[in-house]
């Protein structure tokens, strides 16, 4: 063997394999091993944990899912409660309840009904186009619909006054194109397919998945007809329910009337506004019919009842099968007994009618309406309330009840929604002489025995005021003047009251009296609604004119035409009722009101309706009593206005003639009156709007009602020429005062050039 040389190259040989090599690579396969083993643990407690879940499902909660499972076949329906009962103070039906069916669909038989039938809404408010817009309310609506009652009123009412702020509204008409059925089943039912559309749309807002009404107080024959082709309409709802029934009056030649629709008000579904409103309207929820005036609106927590609901079982079409699963009854609305005569209040709306049908044919075509108040002087309970022209409350509560409104709310010029008796804003004229006689009084400018010469005119301050009577020239007393309806009587009083006012205007005595008794303020009736009225000062012609200061001052012409009832004073006949109610019963000023119990339907009184007690007024008695002395002539003294109007009637009236002009009008026609006049019990005042003169037109109808309160014999109203031929005692003659010398400060002829303003009044 040879030995290489040191020059030669060696060739190093690759070293051996390391050991830890091996090693990692069985650590690796034990790695591997783990974690199989870990998942197979894992797949293994999965597998535990699935079978311990469906053994859960199927044994342990096996109850709670399906009772789920059986909800989903259920339907809950509202069941509306039946509303109460409006009665007369006798028990009488006033307003009740009928039948009515409506026609209805469900929304979830009808794919994107909803979004179809919806609102293309844009407003000013974002820059999101309308689609946009329209999308994102259906899908807030979607939301809503999966939460509970009370949270999904919340959201819809929060998506309300989000569409109100909008200016832009257009309906879709997509929903009767992809469902032409929808548009024949508005024909059949007898509405519009834009009526269709809006009544789709109202629910989708309200709740989106309840049954839609299309159509209320249908016809039976429609009824049948879609019975009778329910395949034709699948998802179609018949349902029952109710509709308000209204008593009415026959009139003289055998017509039928509506009987005070004024005083009852009308129905609709409750706004977010009323519901927040829990005094008026406790408990009402979205979708139920509430009171909106008058009666129904008042009492409305009493007449609406609380409704009911029921669970039927349904198929996969919605469509009911099998009995009832659960139901709660309804409990239906309280009855209200109210202070309303139906006899004098048919009487009322009779000689209302009556009145003004007779001034149009003897004089006065423009007579355009009126009103007429019977009232309980010492209680303040109304026995009537008539208002004219005015409208048939049934139409309204039937199908075609929104045109028929519609219309109304139109009719500007005769205004038949316009509540005359409470609202009806007039002047006053000598109706008002009271107040003139008590301001003078009370101011002591004037005395009960005040004697003042009664002439055909006079001139204050350069103004000639007329007496409606020209050829009378004469002293009066007070009882006098107020029986003959002298002008230039309470002229006068009116000057002295001016004078007697301080030109600082803080103390003003005939405003001041107008107020205490009633005037300028709301009576605060129960039912609410009544106008304010205007009762003018100095203060009130620096509010109208400004910085007018020809105008702007308080003068004596204007206290001179208030003491007859005239200038800017407006007054309501409900309150010239509470006037003479006071001067009735010796100084109190009732309050108004027409509710007196509440009773449920097994005939129970559940509660007294108190009124709140009457304001008494500091007025002297003995004033009072002259008043009512020159009131009483008014109606038996051959001088009086009223004498021919009441002329052989068996109980004795006192009351007031007026005839007040208005600017660009014809003469209004008044009378207020109380009777029996030794001992009232029912105060009347009737004005028909243009109908000349008081005595003539409206002393004549308030004749007619009393004698419907009084059980006087139809045959003796304008039959009986005197009290001898009747039989009956009207008690003494009115005496007369001996005249007196006319007081000096009545005597100031002015030396300016006289102008020339003509009394109001008889």
């Amino acid at each position: 063997m040879s030995t290489p040389s040191v020059d030669e190259p060696t060739i190093a040989q690759p070293p051996p394999p390391e050991q830890p090599l091996a090693t990692a690579e069985v650590f690796d396969r034990d790695g591997a091993s783990r974690r199989v083993a870990i998942l197979g643990g894992v797949a293994i407690v999965v597998v535990v944990i699935l079978i311990l879940r469906l053994w859960s499902l199927q044994v342990l909660d096996v109850q709670t899912y399906r009772a789920q499972a059986n909800s989903n076949g259920l339907r809950s329906i509202d069941v509306p409660a039946s509303r109460g009962q409006i009665l007369d103070a006798q028990g009488k039906l006033l307003v009740g309840s009928r039948p009515s069916n409506a026609v209805a669909i469900d929304p979830t038989r009808f794919p994107d009904l909803l979004t179809l039938c919806g609102r293309d809404v844009a407003g000013p408010f974002d820059g999101r186009t309308s689609n946009e817009r329209a999308l994102a309310i259906s899908a807030a609506l979607i939301e809503a619909a999966r939460f509970s009652k009370a949270r999904r009123v919340a959201r819809i009412a929060a998506i309300q006054r989000e569409l109100d702020g909008t200016d832009q509204v257009r309906a879709w008409a997509g929903c009767t194109k992809q469902y032409p059925q929808l548009a024949e089943l508005a024909r059949v039912s007898g509405i519009t397919v834009v009526e269709l559309e809006d009544a789709i749309h109202t629910a989708a807002i309200r709740a989106p998945f309840d049954s839609i009404v299309l159509a209320k107080d249908v016809d039976r024959n429609v009824l049948f007809y879609l019975k009778e082709r329910a395949a034709q309409y699948p998802g179609v709802r018949i349902v029952e329910g109710t509709a308000r029934a209204y008593r009415t009056s026959r009139g003289t030649q055998g017509k039928t009337y509506p009987l005070a629709p004024h005083l009852w008000g009308e129905l609709a579904e409750v706004s977010a506004e009323q519901i927040k409103d829990q005094v008026t309207y406790r408990n009402a929820e979205p979708g139920d019919l509430v009171g909106q005036r008058g009666v129904e609106r008042y009492f409305d927590r009493y007449l609406r009842g609380t409704s009911g609901s029921l669970q039927r079982r349904v198929n996969a079409f919605g469509d009911p099968v099998g009995a009832i699963v659960r139901s709660q009854a309804a409990r239906p609305g309280d009855n209200i007994r109210l202070t309303i005569d139906a006899g004098i209040q048919s009487a009322a709306e009779t000689a209302l009618r009556e009145a003004i049908a007779y001034a149009k044919t003897h004089g006065h075509p423009a007579a355009e309406g009126g009103a007429i108040i019977a009232m309980d002087p010492r209680t303040g309970a109304i026995r009537a309330m008539a208002s004219n022209p005015g409208f048939d409350p049934a139409i309204l509560a039937g199908p075609g009840g929104q045109k028929y409104w519609d219309s109304l709310a139109r009719n500007t010029k005769a205004s038949p929604l316009l509540d005359r008796a409470m609202t009806g804003l007039y002047p006053a004229g000598s109706t008002f002489k009271p107040v003139t006689a008590i301001a003078s009084i009370e101011g002591r400018v004037a005395k009960s025995d005040s004697v003042i010469q009664c002439t055909p005119d006079v001139t204050i301050d350069g103004q000639t005021y007329r007496n409606f009577e020209s050829g009378v020239n004469e002293p009066m007393n007070l009882v006098q003047a107020m029986t003959a309806s002298c002008d230039t009587y309470f002229y006068e009083l009116g000057k002295r009251l001016y004078e007697a006012t301080p030109k600082s205007g803080q103390f003003e005595p005939q405003p001041l009296w107008a107020r205490r008794l009633g005037f300028g303020a709301s009576t605060s009736i129960d039912i609410g609604g009544d106008a304010a009225g205007n009762v003018p000062d100095a203060a009130y012609k620096k509010r109208r004119f400004g910085d007018d200061r020809v105008h702007n001052r308080w003068t004596s012409g204007d206290s001179i035409l208030q003491s007859i009832g005239q200038g800017d004073l407006e007054v309501t006949p409900l309150q010239i009722a509470r006037l003479y109610a006071l001067i009735a019963n010796g100084g109190t000023l009732v309050q108004p009101h027409v509710g007196a119990s509440v009773y449920g339907q097994d005939g129970t009184m559940r509660e007294k309706l108190e009124s709140a007690p009457g304001e008494k007024v500091a007025v002297d008695p003995y004033i009072l009593a002259t008043i009512r002395k020159g009131l009483e002539g008014v109606t038996q003294d051959p001088d009086g206005t009223a004498y021919s109007a009441f002329k052989g009637f068996p109980i004795l009236v006192a009351g007031k003639t007026g005839t007040a002009e208005k600017l660009g009008k014809r003469d209004f026609a008044w009378f207020a009156g109380y009777a029996p006049a030794t001992n009232p019990t029912l105060v009347v005042v009737c004005v028909i709007e243009q109908g000349g003169f008081g005595g003539v037109t409206a002393a004549p109808a308030v004749r007619q009602v009393m004698a419907q309160a009084f059980g006087v014999p139809e045959a003796t109203i304008g039959q009986i020429s005197s009290a001898e031929k009747a039989g009956v005692y009207f008690g003494p003659p009115l005496g007369t005062d001996p005249a007196q010398e006319v007081q000096a400060q009545n005597s100031s002829p002015s030396t300016q050039p006289a102008t020339t303003t003509q009394g109001s009044t008889r």
